[in-house]
């Protein structure tokens, strides 16, 4: 259930939910998604809200700081729903790269892009990462200009529709899902190239991590999930143990 004192007091973030858009359900597994409007911030929103700000953060431009209020909503809605006998308040803090520090036990992500805001959770128990991205659809100019450096030959070959601009943008974001899903375990982050398409269908795509550091313990070939609502595009991959 969303809170009262959230709805109203935080206007750039609004349609707080919880739901699953995605193809098939992942166990235990709780996504939450926002609109996000970033003109409608007040330097007194996250107070409001009961979200702490990195100190760091005081210094962004609002935009910065609506995204992650918005996101950090999001997160607090899906944890509450896998962990319910904990306060609905509890904080998720700011890992020095900038990604979530998510309570003892959950694996998580978090993602804004336009006019959205959402997040991921689940137990670590029964999932090794998880990650989740959206995207506003590339326009087709910035879809050529981008394909030279998210994509390797080998999906030029296979997949030689990913230039268009829907493809590309679910390229992009479908390796952003997956790349934050291994952040947290490998001890440093994965490159654009590094990942790799290898099907892309409905709602669904199979990739590729050809990092070595992923390679030598087996997991290099993921599945992922995607939706498109409007002029955005969600992904989500979950990486089981």
């Amino acid at each position: 259930m969303v809170r009262r004192s959230e709805v109203s007091a935080v206007a750039c973030c609004s349609q707080l939910r919880l739901s699953w858009p995605f193809p098939d359900p992942l166990p235990d597994v709780f996504f939450a998604s926002c609109r996000l409007d970033a003109r409608q911030w007040g330097p007194h929103a996250a107070e409001c809200a009961g979200i702490a700000e990195d100190a760091a953060l005081l210094a962004s431009v609002p935009k910065r700081r609506a995204e992650y209020l918005a996101g950090r909503l999001c997160a607090r809605h899906a944890l509450h729903a896998l962990m319910p006998e904990r306060p609905a308040s509890v904080d998720i803090g700011r890992h020095p790269d900038g990604g979530p520090v998510w309570p003892d036990g959950v694996v998580g992500a978090i993602t804004h892009a336009g006019c959205w805001a959402a997040a991921i959770v689940g137990p670590a128990e029964r999932w090794w990462g998880m990650g989740v991205d959206v995207e506003t659809l590339f326009s087709v100019a910035l879809a050529e200009e981008l394909a030279p450096f998210i994509l390797t030959p080998r999906e030029l070959a296979l997949l030689p529709f990913c230039r268009q601009p829907l493809e590309m943008t679910l390229c992009f974001s479908l390796k952003e899902s997956v790349m934050k899903s291994f952040l947290p375990r490998i001890g440093g982050a994965l490159e654009f190239r590094d990942v790799e398409v290898t099907d892309l269908s409905p709602g669904r795509a199979r990739l590729r991590v050809t990092d070595e550091r992923v390679c030598g313990w087996g997991a290099s070939s993921v599945e992922a999930m995607w939706f498109e609502w409007g002029e955005s595009v969600f992904t989500l991959c979950a990486i089981p143990r």
